[in-house]
């Protein structure tokens, strides 16, 4: 990933993300917002859910607007905005905390009202968000103790199978990286992102990270990456022969790595720093799975 196609988001708790989704109507948006069946069929695709960076949220929401929208002779756009109350499932290098405030837009272009519940001012609602190009989110679900007690099962099969988020990301581009070493032919470079490189997983203690840049004339629009020094214990997957591997940052807050922690990374190397998933904290459990996932690959 280059430099240029890192952008941050505002740290602060009140950060706004603004979420816009244009929809035939406010029923479509509507539609099966009471139950969390939308949510559960994210949590079943598990590639895809890693590779939209997906998050399950409990949010509440705080305002509802009714804005003229260009596209409709007549009607609204409903802009709707939660307040993160807690997260049941993130990318650790997303910036959502508690606090943080997403507004996402319903165009109703025959001016029909929002359900309610769960479209009401006050009421908590379950989240669904990805995240690959900008916010993309599924009408909210309706909180209630029973749907909560269910999405909290359904996230933890997706845990007993996959481990936290960041081993999630590991196991999703160990699965892009074999299939595409399958299409490079023996004995040809292979080019990830327009450079030559050579993918491999791997078990290691973390040896340092850069201290976070002090605020200063840098747009808080873009994220100043961080350096991570990652001493190798085990390689897993590729072959990478260095003691070490000095790495970027994915995030301001490096996917919550600390000094001195194992974890389990995917990298690849670059011309300047290799280019790691999130690190994973290690666990006898976690690397059973990557082994079981790297066994699968050979037998491909």
């Amino acid at each position: 990933m280059s430099n240029a196609m890192l952008f941050g988001f505002r740290k602060a708790r009140c950060a706004a993300l603004l979420l816009v989704l244009t929809v035939s109507s406010a029923a479509t948006a509507s539609q099966d917002a009471a139950a969390p069946r939308g949510i559960h069929a994210r949590l079943q695709d598990h590639r895809a859910l890693a590779r939209q960076r997906g998050a399950i949220l409990v949010a509440e929401i705080s305002q509802i607007e009714s804005l003229p929208h260009a596209s409709c002779k007549s009607g609204v756009e409903h802009r709707v905005t939660y307040r993160i109350v807690e997260t049941l499932w993130e990318d650790p290098d997303s910036p959502e905390e508690p606090g943080y405030i997403v507004s996402k837009g319903f165009v109703d272009c025959r001016e029909k009202p929002l359900d309610s519940p769960p479209f009401a001012v006050g009421v908590k609602v379950l989240l669904y968000c990805g995240k690959l190009h900008g916010y993309s989110c599924l009408p909210p679900a309706q909180y209630t103790d029973e749907n909560l007690h269910t999405v909290r099962t359904w996230l933890d099969e997706l845990r007993a199978e996959e481990g936290d988020s960041a081993l999630l990301q590991v196991h999703e581009r160990l699965l892009q990286s074999a299939e595409l070493l399958r299409k490079v032919p023996a004995g040809r470079p292979v080019a990830i992102n327009g450079e030559l490189s050579q993918p491999f997983v791997f078990t290691g203690q973390v040896k340092s990270i850069e201290p976070p840049p002090l605020r200063g004339p840098t747009p808080m629009s873009v994220s100043v990456r961080r350096h991570m020094e990652i001493v190798v214990s085990r390689m897993l997957w590729g072959d990478f022969q260095e003691p070490m591997v000095h790495a970027w940052c994915n995030s301001p807050k490096c996917g919550g790595a600390l000094p001195v922690e194992n974890v389990i990374l995917h990298c690849y190397v670059t011309r300047s720093l290799a280019e790691c998933s999130p690190p994973s904290s290690y666990s006898e459990e976690k690397l059973r799975k990557v082994e079981a996932w790297v066994a699968e690959q050979s037998r491909n």
